[in-house]
């Protein structure tokens, strides 16, 4: 059965989610990309946080932290750091074996020892530009999911659907076929009233 032409298949919810699916990962937010993401937005927690070591400690004790033994890491908190008066919290390991950074970076739990960073300066960009990325894929991610759940949760049928949204025919097709007719309320009640009147 082709959906295209069927006035009465109704939208189901697990129909809806499943078009919401297809149509999303024709966007681009595939696995591949999701990991893509990720490592990027490391690259640049990473980039932010030897930014962060240089401005507030110096250069002198960030080569120093960097000869500490990994084994003398232990849990990882959040830095406050502060630019234009916005706080940040850039997640952190700490080193217990050196003083100096234990007591410039002692993981407070309010604001008041936030590091405060100029906003021109290459810690704040550095902060800024993870900040941004980091939250960059879920912002578009949703936005688009709730674009296209108002369409296909404003209307009924396939029909109803198709005409509202032509475009979408691929996602709707696609769905058909790799759901098979599940998908379709009144072929699944035909079986299972043919079934209770077989027994």
């Amino acid at each position: 059965m082709n959906l295209l032409g069927d006035s009465v298949t109704r939208l189901t919810n697990h129909y809806r989610r499943i078009i919401i699916s297809r149509v999303l990962e024709a966007a681009g937010f595939n696995d591949e990309n999701k990991e893509a993401h990720k490592l990027e937005t490391q690259r640049l927690l990473n980039e932010a946080r030897e930014k962060i070591m240089q401005h507030c400690l110096g250069r002198s004790l960030v080569q120093r932290l960097r000869n500490i033994p990994a084994e003398h890491r232990v849990k990882a908190y959040d830095v406050p750091v502060m630019v234009d008066g916005k706080h940040y919290r850039v997640p952190w390991v700490a080193y217990e074996k050196d003083e100096a950074l234990m007591e410039l970076f002692a993981g407070v739990p309010d604001w008041k020892g936030a590091q405060e960073l100029s906003s021109r300066s290459a810690a704040a960009r550095a902060v800024l530009k993870w900040d941004k990325h980091r939250n960059d894929w879920d912002n578009r991610l949703n936005s688009l999911k709730n674009e296209i759940g108002a369409i296909v949760w404003s209307v009924t049928t396939v029909k109803k659907l198709l005409e509202l949204w032509p475009e979408g025919a691929p996602y709707v097709n696609q769905v058909h076929a790799s759901e098979g007719k599940s998908l379709v309320p009144a072929e699944a009640i035909n079986k299972v009233n043919k079934a209770l009147k077989a027994a």
